[in-house]
Formats: C-alpha cells, structure tokens, sequence
C-alpha cells in the first residue's frame, strides 16, 4: 500500500511538474515571441525609416537647390532693352507720399525664425521643416531640415550664393558679378534682402520717389521701378503702406517673372510668402511660413565655411538644369 502510494505521488509531481514546466515555456516562447517580435519590428521600422529618410532627403535637398537656382534664374536671366515708364496718378496720392508710408517703420537690424517650406514643382509638392535667418546687409540663411537633421542650405551674402546639399555632399558657390547685365544692374544681394525683408528697391540705385512711376488700383498704390534690363513693380496698401505684393521681370522680354505675394505680416516683416516663378517651364513657387519670430537679437551671423575634402563642387548650369527635371 506505502509502496503503491508513493508510486502515486510520484506520478501526481511528474505530471505537476510537466504541467507547470509546460505552461512556463509556453509563456516563455510567448514572451522569447513578443521580445522577437518587437525586435523585428524595431528592426523593420528602423530600415523603413532609413530608407524613407534618405528618399525624403533626397528629394528635399533636390527641391531645394532648385529653388534657389530658379530665384536666381528669374533675378538673374532676364534681358532686353530699357524702355519710358508711365504712370497713371491720383489726386489724393504722390509718389513721395507713398514712399514715405511704405518706408516709414525702423527697419530690423536681424531676424531669426522657424520656418515650414512649402515647394510646388510642376505640381509635385513637398514640405520641409527649417530655419529663416537674415542679418541687414550681410547675409540670409535658409536652412531646411528633415527629422531633426539639416538637409540643405541656402545662403545669400553680397559676394555671392552658397547652396549646399548635405545628403548628396554637394555645394554650388558665386558671385552676382559673374553675371554681366546683374553687373551693370547692380542686382544681387540688395535685391534679395528686399524680397526677403518685404521692402521697396529701385533697380539700379537708391530708393528716391525720381526712380519710380505710381499708378492706383482700387484701395492699392502700384509703384514702379525701371532699369535697362530689369522691372519692378510693388503693390502697396494705401493704408498701412505695406508692400503686399511684388514683380519682377525683363524690361523687353517680360516672359521670364519672379512674383512675391505677402500674404500677412508679424513684427512689421513678412511672415507668410510666396515667391512664384513664371516662363521657366512648369509651375513653380515656394511658400514660406514664419513663426517664432525674433527680431534685434545682436547675433552675429557668419557665412558657411565649406569642407572641400567633404562636398564636391557643382557649377550653376547643374543646379538649373535639375529644375527642369522634374
């Protein structure tokens, strides 16, 4: 009988024992399951996000660098012939006047912003995050990020453009004057910092109401300045004085236009724009939107230094060229 029993209790632990050793591995292997699972999935993901990273960056640093070619393009590939300006008045308006209200506020010494980038390429879009940073008469950085990380800049100084490509190592680099009517326009920096800014410039000298012609539209003042290569025409408002919108073209053949329309104002400068590119093609423009604006900081911004045993240097018929391929 003993014996009988202990060959019972020895059955009833074995099984116990089987039982729970069962049910252990099994929530083991559910767990070993779950962590592996987890891991691939980690792993997936991981080679997701590599791969539509550098697929993203890729195309934003290729948008990028086209843009700021064509804004260059459209600044820098306009000829013809001068021409007489004429304006039509009003009685209640003088181009002095409208001047004066356009130029009226103390102008910002530098500028820092957030900045989301819109690109509309032939209807292909994309935006990128980024960065806006200007300082009066010596630079503007456009700085364009994905995930954190730069993938692009573009930076305007008076001595020239620096555009470069962080994903693809690259970079385009020269001056305004390597252009010979820019030369003899005087264009080049001090027209982009206007756009920028959301101001007035007279093409080829100084803002003087003897450079310009007004006309009126409606509640708008449209005053025009004119070189022997270049136009530009500034639609203001007649209450605030605030250029709302701004053309520029050839001065004979008007089928090449750069179109900047301000959409809203913070601080005085623009905070929502867009530059819209006309006769290059297929439609294309770039909306930038501000935020976190801050104005007078004293920061001192300096131009790009560039590592030549690192990027590889492109010339401006590259960069243009990669406009029309899209």
């Amino acid at each position: 009988m003993k014996t009988a029993m202990n060959r019972l209790t020895t059955m009833a632990v074995y099984r116990l024992t089987a039982i729970t050793a069962k049910r252990l591995t099994a929530m083991e292997a559910k767990r070993l399951t779950a962590i592996t699972a987890k891991r691939l999935t980690a792993m997936a993901a991981k080679r997701l996000t590599a791969m539509t990273t550098e697929r993203l960056t890729a195309m934003a640093t290729e948008r990028l660098t086209s843009m700021a070619a064509l804004v260059l393009l459209c600044l820098l590939a306009a000829c013809g012939g001068s021409k007489t300006a004429v304006g039509g008045g009003a009685s209640d308006m003088t181009v002095e006047t409208v001047i004066a209200r356009a130029t009226a506020a103390e102008p910002a010494r530098d500028m820092s912003a957030r900045c989301n980038f819109t690109l509309d390429f032939g209807g292909k879009n994309l935006s990128a995050g980024g960065t806006v940073k200007m300082q009066r008469g010596s630079i503007i950085q456009l700085s364009a990020t994905l995930l954190g990380f730069e993938v692009g800049r573009v930076e305007f100084t008076p001595s020239g453009v620096l555009i470069i490509d962080r994903v693809g190592k690259r970079y385009l680099q020269g001056g305004y004057e390597e252009v010979e009517f820019a030369r003899r326009n005087n264009l080049g920096f001090d027209i982009l910092q206007s756009l920028f800014w959301g101001e007035l410039f007279a093409v080829g000298g100084k803002v003087t109401p003897d450079r310009f012609t007004l006309s009126r539209t409606g509640d708008m003042a449209v005053l025009m300045t004119r070189g022997d290569e270049l136009v530009a025409s500034f639609v203001t408002a007649l209450s605030t004085g605030a250029v709302v919108k701004t053309n520029v073209t050839g001065a004979k053949d008007m089928s090449k236009a750069l179109n900047v329309t301000y959409n809203a104002r913070q601080e005085g400068i623009p905070s929502d724009f867009t530059l819209t590119a006309e006769g290059v093609g297929s439609k294309t423009g770039i909306g930038l939107q501000l935020s976190n604006i801050r104005l007078n900081t004293g920061t001192t911004l300096q131009p790009t230094a560039i590592d030549a045993s690192r990027y590889r240097r492109i010339d401006a018929k590259t960069a243009i060229s990669s406009l029309f391929s899209f």
